[in-house]
């Protein structure tokens, strides 16, 4: 009898975690409409391609296959539509170029016009039709022909394009996205991965020693890193574990994991240079979204250990949710268009982005399934 009801009351136990769970993650999807509702109500659809807003769009395709929510989809839709399933607009190949300035429209190898055609493709995934990829392959057929490998020298390039990559490898089948995008990603590695800690200089001009932040340390940028460890996360979501260089950036992603660990501030957040907290202390959310993000996608695909990193991300989330999160439903504390820490520019509440929102929203997307695995799917790799 004794052991019965041990049992029954173990059972009840694991009931009443499992509804606290179920609770937790709802109450998560609740915030998380209620971002989006404001957000998609106080902004138009048409805009352009350019990163900020494209990065907005995967964001938001996450969270329609999180909620299955007919309103995000038909915001993206919209907004693919009104670009023409394009990124830069430059027709003539002989003109197309990646470098400065770059928001030309001949710059069509620039990764920040590119990372548009991840939501396309996305949106493929979800309803066949060639138009919504054909300027995609275009572009990137042309790109991979070429010799450079130098597409990515800067590290915000790698979330707007290594996820590209993959999705078009599932899209076509072809794995010459995988080794390119390996090989492409060895040359940022070269310039600006520090080897040491297992972050990432936002580019050349930033390598120690040449470069130090007002402390004389390192100059690692929160965003610039969030941006690398979010753009691992996704490519291992869709990137088959038997290709040759999975190990490889499996390994980049857990070191760096472990890096941003041990920088986190205390009530959660990370500060614009994560090695130097006092360099400009106080909150940013957009590198805190992307960590918090990455991580609990690596907690909920077995990459990363529940025990060692989920007090991390339940830390950093509850500085999402009730510093981040206003009670207005938009985002605040978003450090602007940057590139490194800025002493002397303090971010505040009115700090506000489309792409700092894009990053929260990804953050609760996966917080949501950490939450309650069982009743979320972790990966968003369409089916074969």
């Amino acid at each position: 009898m004794t052991r019965i009801l041990m049992l029954l009351m173990l059972a009840m136990i694991t009931a009443e975690s499992a509804h606290s769970q179920n609770r937790k993650a709802r109450h998560i999807l609740q915030l998380l409409d209620s971002v989006q509702t404001t957000f998609q109500s106080q902004n138009s659809y048409k805009k352009d391609a350019w990163w900020d807003k494209a990065m907005y769009h995967t964001a938001n395709m996450e969270a329609y296959r999180l909620t299955g929510c007919d309103r995000y989809l038909r915001y993206s839709e919209k907004w693919a539509i009104h670009n023409k399933w394009m990124g830069a607009r430059e027709a003539n190949k002989a003109n197309w170029k990646y470098q400065r300035p770059m928001y030309e429209h001949d710059n069509v190898m620039f990764a920040d016009w590119q990372v548009c055609f991840q939501t396309y493709i996305d949106l493929y995934n979800i309803s066949p039709d060639p138009i919504k990829t054909a300027r995609a392959i275009e572009v990137m057929e042309y790109q991979t022909a070429r010799q450079e490998s130098d597409f990515w020298y800067w590290a915000d390039a790698l979330y707007m394009a290594m996820p590209l990559m993959t999705r078009l490898y599932n899209l076509t089948g072809q794995r010459k996205y995988l080794d390119k995008m390996y090989e492409w990603h060895q040359f940022t590695s070269i310039v600006m991965y520090d080897r040491e800690t297992g972050l990432y200089f936002r580019d050349r001009n930033y390598v120690y020693p040449r470069f130090k932040s007002k402390n004389g340390r390192k100059e690692f940028w929160s965003r610039g890193n969030g941006w690398v460890m979010a753009a691992l996360a996704r490519v291992l979501d869709q990137m088959p574990k038997d290709y040759k260089h999975y190990g490889y950036f499996k390994e980049r992603y857990i070191k760096m994991a472990y890096a941003v660990r041990e920088r986190q501030q205390e009530c959660g957040y990370w500060t614009q240079n994560i090695d130097d907290p006092d360099e400009m202390p106080g909150y940013e959310t957009s590198g805190t979204a992307l960590f918090t993000y990455a991580m609990a996608w690596g907690i909920n695909n077995g990459i990363l250990s529940k025990k060692d990193f989920g007090p991390v991300v339940r830390n950093a989330w509850q500085y999402l949710e009730n510093t981040a999160l206003l009670p207005n439903h938009h985002i605040g504390y978003i450090q602007d268009w940057g590139e490194k820490a800025e002493p002397g520019f303090p971010i505040s509440e009115k700090n506000q982005t489309i792409f700092g929102t894009g990053c929260w929203i990804l953050a609760a997307v996966e917080y949501c399934k950490y939450q309650d695995r069982k009743t979320y799917s972790t990966s968003t790799k369409p089916a074969q």
